[in-house]
């Protein structure tokens, strides 16, 4: 609803209807008809405020035209600002929206990133979208495909890495920079354009940055050592670092099934190459796993390029303490530290050993406002 894709709104709203009419066909049945009500009277999730269990899906009914998503328009965008996005004058129409949010795609790294177009028409449409020939296209493989929109699709694509780089160059912008610039086009039709979408590409070579001092031998172009800036934020994961000596690694217990590192050893640091195209003071959140030390601390070290050593530490640090409860529930004890300034380039953020058993799975430096996640 917020995005103005009322008709979608509409669609899962009934399908949320009918998901919570069989939810409760299903306890009616397991009460009153499998082996004769045998259970009945077992299985009542709905008795006891507040519900123990989720059970009720998520939606929002549309409740009359917003009339501020018109067709063509990003989502999410002010119409005041001067941009190079198509619009057009019926809230009726088509309505855009990016994954970000935001009002342009930049790619920084091998990563899938999509568009969604939302009908509201109450007619089928047609929808070719084309772009660079350096961008393809999950569905079709190619750097333009065709979708018929009834309610809502989302087109996945992806930045082909190859073709970035041939032919190129590597002409030098503001460092090691260089950024190629062009715009998917979504098209109703043949003809009628929806919308033009500015997408770009940051791309460097490789002895760029270990001339900036980075200290990888990998390549950190693409995200193998060197985690670069994307969309406002920069995500490491703590198993991406080279094991030092005071650090263990203990696969299978992140959420993802990755492993997590635990310190041993006070002192032991760990080192994690990133780059930055912004320049401030950013805010790192660091994703603890939520242990306990009652009678002590839990604390670790952060540094940036080998400077001072500042200490990140979990009030968490017993049953029902700080956010021991949030903790538990998401399995992820987050914890947040403003960083010094970082000038754009190549960064070394250091993770230092305080705390016995201190253990994390990945951190994230927000270059941008943060915003929700599921991190």
């Amino acid at each position: 609803m917020e995005q103005g894709k009322e008709a979608a709104a509409a669609k899962y709203t009934r399908q949320g209807k009918l998901l919570d009419r069989a939810r409760r066909s299903m306890i009616y049945y397991y009460n009153h008809v499998m082996s004769g009500g045998k259970w009945n009277g077992i299985l009542t999730p709905e008795d006891f405020p507040p519900p123990r269990t989720a059970m009720h899906p998520a939606f929002m009914p549309p409740v009359g035209a917003k009339g501020d998503a018109s067709a063509g328009e990003v989502a999410g965008k002010d119409p005041a600002e001067e941009t190079r996005f198509a619009s057009a004058a019926s809230a009726a129409g088509p309505v855009i929206s990016l994954w970000n949010e935001g009002s342009e795609i930049v790619f920084t790294r091998p990563a899938v990133k999509w568009l969604e177009i939302g009908n509201n028409s109450g007619r089928p449409l047609n929808c070719r979208i084309s772009g660079p020939d350096w961008i393809r296209f999950t569905e079709s493989g190619l750097s333009e495909t065709e979708i018929a929109v009834e309610y809502e699709e989302r087109i996945l694509f992806e930045a082909d890495r190859e073709k970035m780089d041939d032919g190129l160059g590597y002409e030098k912008d503001g460092g090691v920079i260089r950024r190629i610039s062009d715009e998917i086009v979504v098209t109703e039709g043949e003809e009628k354009i929806l919308c033009r979408i500015p997408v770009s590409a940051l791309v460097w070579r490789e002895e760029d940055v270990a001339a900036e001092g980075a200290g990888s031998q990998e390549s950190p172009r693409y995200g193998n050592r060197v985690c670069a800036e994307d969309d406002g934020r920069i995500c490491v994961e703590a198993q991406s670092a080279a094991l030092s000596e005071g650090w263990k690694r203990i696969e299978n217990l992140v959420r993802d099934s990755s492993a997590l590192l635990e310190s041993r050893k006070e002192g032991a640091a760990l080192r994690y190459p990133v780059r930055v195209f912004s320049e401030g003071s950013f805010l790192l959140e660091l994703h603890r796993f939520p242990t306990l030390n009652s009678t002590g601390e839990i604390r670790v070290g952060i540094s940036v390029d080998g400077g001072e050593v500042q200490v990140l530490e979990s009030e968490s640090k017993d049953e029902h303490c700080g956010k021991w409860k949030e903790n538990v529930r998401n399995n992820v004890d987050k914890l947040y530290l403003q960083l010094p300034y970082m000038s754009a380039g190549v960064h070394v953020i250091g993770i230092h050993g305080m705390s016995r058993y201190f253990a994390f799975t990945r951190f994230v430096i927000y270059t941008d406002k943060r915003k929700e996640n599921a991190l």
